[in-house]
């Protein structure tokens, strides 16, 4: 599997800036090795093909500074994924997440996020490069708060067939939230996002651009013993291409608690409804899905602490992309991975100017 080094040039990039700065500041170190079973590991549409084993592996780093108001975080991941049959679905993920934080007063932040990811399959069915870029400005007054964001988004798929759904473009939103209690907060936002297909021309002459808007509703409580949301949005593109309307309606909920004997459950659902009036790219549109997280997911974890420095965790997770056409038939893709991993963390601070280094979360 050949690999881009765009990722790992964006990180040494940020390394410079990250160990610079001369104030407080921490790392941490997180690794995760096990294996697990996957039911459609050729990411068949309409059915599945047969399932098999696989072996996982995580690396995570983690780094975050801080002085004179200013805080940068950062974070890079690389995931390893080795099946025992289906060698082609075998894939290598990396991503790279950076954040600054600038207060202005009076209640006014500064933000500025750039994030990438990169995914290889060995037989390149799946291959993506994605970049997305943000720019915001938050204010919170009391029980009310309001952010404003813009930014520009590039997905790009690789392999031959799916080269021709390259796109990007910028994007705006508007969010604003109010908490009626310590514990829970309500928001509502609007966004809208454009998007340019450069090879469109592959598929149908007269090119491809799109505009989706969303608008969005959300419920979040936090308490000492669990965190959980739960949120609505509706989205609808047009498009000047023949068959790339879409309606859509997603619903979402996760949470996480504390259980007896250190247990600790996380837990995520997304269920969408999808309209296509003209379904002419469904296959296409259901496989992107995966590399666009637009499925449908239930996702359970259960982590319980061996010692300080590790834990254990059981994953199971049920993906599943649906449309539907202006005729009223279906078509549907799905997929279920089940896992056992063991997770190694270790942790390295710098607090006014001493160092320390500790294993597991202090």
């Amino acid at each position: 599997m050949k690999r881009r080094p765009v990722l790992l040039a964006a990180a040494v990039a940020l390394a410079a800036p990250l160990s610079a700065t001369h104030a407080d500041g921490d790392a941490s170190l997180h690794a995760e090795g096990g294996a697990g079973v996957d039911t459609n590991p050729g990411r068949t549409i309409g059915g599945a093909g047969p399932a098999d084993g696989f072996a996982i592996a995580l690396l995570r780093a983690r780094g975050v500074a801080g002085g004179g108001g200013l805080r940068l975080a950062a974070t890079l991941d690389e995931a390893v994924r080795l099946y025992r049959r289906e060698a082609q679905a075998s894939a290598i993920a990396s991503r790279l997440d950076t954040a600054a934080r600038l207060p202005l007063g009076a209640g006014l932040v500064a933000g500025a996020d750039l994030s990438a990811r990169d995914l290889t399959e060995r037989g390149h069915g799946l291959d993506q490069d994605a970049l997305h870029g943000e720019g915001s400005l938050a204010w919170t007054g009391g029980a009310w708060g309001a952010a404003l964001s813009g930014g520009w988004t590039l997905f790009a798929p690789r392999e031959a067939t799916l080269r021709p759904f390259l796109a990007s473009g910028p994007e705006a939103a508007l969010r604003l939230s109010w908490a009626p209690s310590a514990d829970d907060v309500l928001s509502a936002g609007y966004g809208v996002a454009w998007a340019s297909f450069p090879r469109w021309d592959a598929v149908a002459s007269g090119g491809r651009d799109d505009r989706t808007q969303t608008a969005s509703v959300e419920w979040a409580r936090t308490s000492d013993d669990f965190i959980v949301s739960v949120g609505y949005a509706y989205a609808w593109n047009r498009s000047s291409a023949d068959g790339g309307n879409f309606d859509r309606h997603r619903v979402a909920a996760r949470g996480a608690a504390t259980l007896p004997l250190d247990v600790t459950v996380a837990l995520r659902i997304a269920l969408q409804w999808s309209s296509y009036p003209r379904p002419l790219f469904l296959p296409q549109q259901l496989l992107l899905a995966e590399g666009q997280e637009s499925q449908d997911a239930l996702e359970l974890r259960l982590t319980r602490p061996l010692g300080r420095a590790a834990e254990l965790a059981l994953a199971i997770a049920h993906y599943r992309a649906e449309a539907v056409s202006g005729g009223g038939s279906a078509l549907d893709y799905r997929r279920t991975l089940v896992s056992a991993t063991v997770t190694w963390r270790g942790e390295w601070r710098r607090d006014h100017g001493a160092a320390s280094f500790t294993m597991g979360t202090p």
